[in-house]
């Protein structure tokens, strides 16, 4: 399992759940279908490559955009914000982290835009391929890890928006300052806020 094959089962995943279906959420059950069908460790892997995106995307411009959509700077919602845009593809999750505002492509809908169900899809598919679940889950997945090279090769592809900072160390500036929204994102301002 690699990046390559970590996008590629999501676009499988995505591309099968939206002939059936608007919603995006609906493809958790197909990614776990999916995965549940290789080796043990592959399927972890892929958790943590998902994990490593997940990580590498907790950016204060993306939350920005995250609240003019949906209003909200829920730490919860931010994972599943995340997650959805993930679940979007490569080349969204890219554009999203150097451009949060070309998310407003999506013509995303306000509450619209979670998908918790991504982050549970490695556990799910390890239990329907092995009946392990909880603590003895995360203890196989201790023992697995991504290599630096791995961690290299997923880093050196993402751009960042300029002044991104980790949502960690942010302050929200965004959050009272509705012209700082407005020029950062307007695309989703004109959509979200201009009512």
């Amino acid at each position: 399992m690699d990046k390559h094959r970590f996008w590629a089962i999501i676009d499988e995943a995505r591309n099968e759940s939206m002939k059936s279906s608007d919603n995006i959420e609906d493809m958790d059950e197909l990614l776990i279908e999916k995965l549940s069908k290789f080796g043990e460790e592959e399927i972890i892997h892929w958790g943590l490559i998902l994990d490593l995106y997940q990580q590498l995307s907790y950016k204060d411009t993306l939350w920005a955009a995250d609240f003019v959509i949906n209003d909200h700077l829920s730490d919860d919602g931010f994972d599943y914000f995340r997650a959805w845009v993930t679940a979007h593809g490569k080349q969204v999750f890219l554009n999203a982290l150097r451009n949060p505002d070309s998310l407003a492509d999506l013509r995303p809908q306000r509450l619209d835009t979670w998908f918790e169900g991504l982050l549970y899809v490695c556990q799910e598919a390890y239990y329907t391929k092995t009946k392990i679940a909880g603590q003895r889950f995360y203890n196989e997945c201790a023992k697995y890890s991504l290599s630096q090279k791995e961690i290299s090769e997923i880093e050196e592809e993402i751009v960042y928006a300029d002044n991104s900072v980790d949502a960690n160390e942010c302050e929200f500036a965004w959050e009272d300052d509705k012209g700082l929204l407005k020029e950062t994102l307007p695309n989703l301002w004109i959509m979200f806020m201009s009512e």
